[in-house]
């Protein structure tokens, strides 16, 4: 027995040459049969390329922990169309990728591929290709496991991840003998005669995946598995001690059409999402997750079995209408008597007033509440605990399923005022997800989650909080978002995207979108005044405040201006969402005077929360200055590259009464050559203050003169101080970053006791506040490390990365851990989403540019 590649022998990478005619726009790599397959590979290409470029820096080998596997020779056929690589050593158990970078060139014109190109494939830690028994004694195997040949007996071991059986095993048989497996089982082998799991414990899931779907699976012994996914026909035997390894059975979209599915033994769940499956079960399924349509042949029970004690009969039928006790918001039935046994009283107690255990009703609080109820009959008592939901929880929305969840998750609880997300997986995973805001027009992807971003198609939006976490199989783990649930919240989305442990599945998963819609939430702040605006005729004053109110009782006399005076309150609103500022009251006034100061001493505004909390001047303010509200260009800005401009408008439009928008033909610039209109404009709203990011496809040839010019004068235009806007403004150019000759850091370093980059760039450059940190790569020892999220913080000429923030996270932490003891550390940095908006750019809207790898100071 021998180690070798886990992996098809056939493989196809695709990368294209730069300026290549569209007949060879797509370069193919295609792996051939090698000697040694542990050693050797053979790539060939579809023309002839520069061997001076295939060298160690353009072709690597490395192992998922950084190390890098030694060349020993490349040779080339005579038309230099293939070339066989081999390196020093085999290959030690683990996970590889094979790079070709953009150093690799075409032998013709010397064009290098336009981005590196890589492939990843696994070698496992023991392959058994003899057949044979193979007892380990209680031997670890750490990592994977494959199967390849007929007649194996594996006996006795622990393996710490997944366990394959080769298509190579063909219709043969194999058996495990108290083996433990933490990871999966994929069955692709095997025949009708039989494969055996005796005693075996599997941790993440059974998946069979045989293409002719006969395959027979006997389970005996103490046998347990976690999940079982049918992707093909096959035949099911539960002959084991406890009668209940296949309880979680799911058969998937992906199954193969018409194959036969048989189960002999009980079924807790069965969830179909395959059409129309041919399936028998001959024994119990307690719940069916299918459509109407599904038909189950065999002789089959479905449904609970009758309770053979009373508490069996109490615990099916307490809940109620709620479908977990983890997750309660319906009343409970805490039954008295049961039918089944007369004469029998049951006396319920409880450890929470929350439950009234003469009627069954909840009371929900802010908060989850956790509850030990206590049934006794005859003096015999039995817990049963449950967690009744927050009353802040009205409506959650999930869009997609994925069969790695278990039945009913992702799951959502309030927890001190913090919303949580419980997950439970049927395999042993790992999970990208997200917390974000639900801006209008964005969305939650594969990529953004994974990213850890929301976007749309111009704009990268920043998120709440976003992580990669490894889930054990059936194990609820519960994370807390980091967002409290106030009135002043938004609408949030969660999006999910599960994978296996090595990514290798994430092209398959289907988000998940999680929705609070809408949040009457906990909320334990005083609403407070954002912003007081006067209108032009100076007999109106609008009062903007930073979370919907309620008035009650509200007096002329507990206003009080420093000039003027307050005739009638006009009128009190509130908008149905909570984009800022979301209430308003609007005052008729007299001899008001802009500069002058308003404020107010009454307890007629509260905010809508159960507590009504009055409200509160803010950081002891009771004193407000009155604003025009007429729009004033404060800033124009040019970018770096000269083809972004930046303008800030203060008292700005007030986009919820306006039911028009500013388009890029309102806007212009006067230039050497002559008025430019941009071709795309991103516009940022703000509490009286908007800005607008103007792009420009040629750079701009700017002077003294040069001037922005924007036309207010489109119809039903309003302000925050409700006048109509009708004017052009014009302002020269307040900053010019075009004359920064260097844009690449002058100085970077890590601090290590604070886990921080700093990042310097000239003195006259500026950042805007985007904090996005995607295109990032570290490189640490040789070891790339590519950032997401969001972990920038920009102060004029400095980006500060701050990996300590978010050190709980996995794979920061793992970054994070690997710098304490580094002694090599680089930095490079190229956009990955073009000229999106929310990257990293200059107060002008110029785009970072890309730099290479630069050298990292170490404190």
């Amino acid at each position: 027995m021998k180690q070798k590649l886990w992996m098809s022998v056939i493989v196809v990478l695709l990368a294209a040459f730069a300026g290549m005619s569209p007949t060879h726009a797509q370069q193919t790599f295609e792996m051939k049969t090698a000697v040694d397959p542990a050693k050797a590979w053979t790539i060939e290409f579809s023309e002839a390329v520069n061997p001076l470029t295939i060298t160690p820096v353009s072709f690597e080998i490395n192992r998922d922990d950084g190390t890098m596997q030694e060349l020993e020779r490349v040779t080339y056929n005579k038309e230099l169309t293939e070339m066989t690589v081999t390196t020093q050593n085999d290959y030690a158990p683990g996970i590889y990728s094979i790079t070709l970078t953009e150093e690799v060139k075409a032998k013709s014109d010397n064009r290098p591929l336009t981005e590196a190109v890589s492939m990843q494939f696994r070698v496992a830690s023991e392959v058994y290709d003899e057949a044979g028994t193979y007892d380990l004694q209680g031997k670890t195997i750490a990592g994977d496991v494959l199967i390849k040949a007929d007649g194996v007996t594996l006996k006795n071991a622990t393996i710490t991840g997944d366990l394959a059986i080769d298509e190579a095993v063909g219709s043969g048989d194999v058996t495990l003998d108290e083996v433990t497996i933490k990871g999966n089982v994929y069955a692709k082998g095997g025949g009708e005669n039989t494969v055996f799991f005796n005693s075996v414990d599997v941790k993440g899931a059974l998946i069979v995946q045989k293409l002719d779907g006969k395959i027979r699976i006997l389970a005996t012994g103490a046998t347990e598995i976690a999940a079982t996914v049918l992707q093909s026909g096959a035949i099911l035997v539960d002959q084991s001690l406890t009668g209940g390894v296949f309880e979680q059975l799911t058969i998937p979209a992906s199954y193969i059409a018409d194959q036969p599915i048989v189960i002999d033994g009980n079924i807790s769940t069965l969830t179909v999402e395959a059409n129309k499956p041919n399936i028998t079960v001959n024994g119990h399924i307690d719940e069916i997750k299918a459509p109407d349509s599904l038909i189950i042949k065999g002789d089959v029970i479905i449904g609970e079995p009758e309770p053979t004690t009373i508490f069996e009969a109490i615990e099916q039928m307490f809940l109620g209408n709620n479908n977990d006790a983890s997750y309660v918001s319906d009343k409970l039935n805490l039954l008295t008597s049961h039918a089944n046994f007369p004469n029998k009283t049951i006396v319920w107690t409880t450890s929470s007033d929350a439950v009234n255990v003469a009627t069954g009703d909840i009371m929900r609080g802010d908060d989850d509440t956790p509850v030990t109820l206590t049934a006794t009959v005859d003096g015999e008592s039995k817990t049963f605990n449950i967690n009744i939901l927050s009353r802040n929880i009205m409506e959650v929305d999930k869009d997609g399923n994925d069969i790695r969840f278990a039945p009913g998750y992702p799951k959502v609880r309030i927890v001190n005022g913090m919303i949580h997300v419980d997950v439970k997986t049927t395999m042993r995973t790992k999970i990208y997800w997200v917390v974000d805001s639900g801006f209008e027009g964005s969305e939650l992807t594969r990529k953004s989650v994974i990213g850890g971003y929301a976007e749309d198609p111009d704009i990268i939006f920043q998120t709440y909080a976003w992580a990669n976490v490894e889930i054990e199989a059936n194990e609820v783990t519960s994370f807390n978002t980091g967002r409290a649930l106030r009135n002043s919240a938004k609408e949030i989305r969660i999006g999910f995207v599960v994978s296996d442990l090595y990514d290798k599945e994430i092209g398959s998963v289907v988000l998940k979108h999680i929705q609070f819609s809408p949040l009457k939430t906990y909320d334990d702040t005083a609403p407070h005044v954002m912003l007081v605006n006067t209108n032009k005729d100076r007999n109106k004053i609008y009062m903007h405040f930073s979370e919907h109110t309620e008035v009650n009782n509200l007096k002329v006399e507990d206003f009080k201006l420093s000039n003027g005076s307050i005739t009638s309150i006009e009128k009190h609103y509130n908008y149905e969402d909570m984009k800022q500022p979301p209430s308003y009251i609007e005052l008729n006034v007299t001899g008001v005077n802009v500069g002058d100061t308003i404020s107010y001493n009454g307890t007629g505004i509260t905010d809508t929360s159960i507590h009504k909390h009055l409200f509160s001047p803010m950081n002891g303010q009771d004193k407000y200055h009155i604003n025009s509200g007429e729009i004033t260009i404060d800033r124009v800005s040019v970018g770096h590259d000269a083809k972004n401009l930046s303008i800030d408008v203060v008292a700005g439009i007030n986009h919820r009464e306006s039911s028009n928008q500013l388009t890029v033909e309102d806007f212009s610039i006067t230039t050497e050559i002559g008025v430019k209109q941009p071709t795309r404009l991103i516009t940022s709203k703000g509490i009286n203050f908007n800005r607008y990011t103007l792009m420009f496809d040629e750079r701009l040839q700017l002077n003294e003169a040069s001037a922005v010019t924007i036309h207010f004068n489109k119809p039903n235009l309003v302000s925050y101080s409700f006048d109509v806007i009708n004017t052009t403004l014009t302002k020269g150019i307040t900053e010019d970053f075009s004359k920064i000759v260097d844009t690449t850091p002058q100085n970077i370093v890590y601090r290590k006791e604070d886990g921080e980059f700093h990042l310097t760039f000239d003195s006259q450059m500026k950042f805007r506040y985007e904090q996005y940190t995607g295109g990032f790569i570290v490189k640490v020892d040789g070891v790339e490390y590519a950032l997401r999220g969001f972990l920038i913080y920009a102060s004029e000429n400095t980006l500060r990365i701050d990996l300590w923030r978010e050190r709980n996270d996995q794979y920061v932490k793992k970054l994070y851990e690997r710098l304490k003891n580094a002694t090599s550390v680089e930095i490079k940095y190229s956009p990955l989403h073009g000229d999106n908006f929310g990257q990293i750019s200059d107060v002008g809207g110029s785009p970072l540019s890309s730099f290479d790898y630069e050298d990292v100071t170490l404190y």
